[in-house]
């Protein structure tokens, strides 16, 4: 299997430095997004992941103009939650994103934590994370990329490479960019690209 991890566009959040209200993409992010786009045909992505924050449901929107597949979408996939940070209701997305197919878990109003997730809280949704994408493509020549975000991507990759909470070991993700392991079995990854944006002009490189 390989595995990719594209972070979504630029948001009014990364902009302004405020977090956790559910930011949607700038015009940046957009274009950023439709730059990135082209470069998931060209790698042969055959499987979609995503988060339902509402960035990430906006990157594979336009993803989705170029590559029509059904993306699952989980809350396991995520941005790691601070108190009092905010998301949108099942029922909204839906009205925004009609094609989008959500969990029952999210059917009860408030799905996301009221509280500050704990570094072993993420941790645990981490595992769970990969557990999900490794039961399903584990053995197979899957091509499979998650839309996800940079706190988040930077827990799965510290669990998918075993570094678990090694700090001296970091990631940086910029907005649109592909990170690329490739999954071999259980106790092999090889590292093919991280944090690249060479699909992006410079004036569009954003953090």
């Amino acid at each position: 299997m390989e595995f990719f991890l594209l972070r979504h566009g630029q948001t009014v959040g990364n902009v302004s430095g405020i977090a956790g209200l559910d930011p949607p993409l700038t015009e940046t992010g957009i274009e950023q997004v439709r730059r990135a786009a082209p470069r998931l045909l060209q790698e042969g992505i055959t499987h979609l992941y995503g988060s339902p924050l509402y960035r990430a449901l906006q990157t594979l929107e336009i993803i989705r103009e170029f590559l029509p597949l059904d993306p699952v979408i989980s809350p396991v996939f995520c941005e790691t939650w601070g108190t009092g940070w905010n998301a949108r209701t099942a029922a909204q997305l839906r009205e925004r994103f009609p094609w989008v197919q959500l969990p029952a878990s999210m059917e009860d109003g408030r799905w996301w934590p009221q509280v500050t997730e704990t570094p072993e809280t993420i941790g645990d949704r981490a595992r769970e994370a990969l557990g999900l994408i490794e039961t399903r493509h584990r053995g197979t020549e899957d091509r499979v990329c998650l839309i996800g975000h940079i706190e988040f991507g930077r827990v799965l990759f510290h669990r998918l490479l075993d570094l678990n909470s090694n700090r001296s070991v970091t990631f940086t993700f910029r907005n649109a960019s592909f990170s690329q392991i490739r999954w071999l079995d259980e106790a092999r990854k090889l590292i093919v690209s991280v944090n690249d944006v060479h699909h992006l002009p410079v004036e569009l490189w954003t953090t």
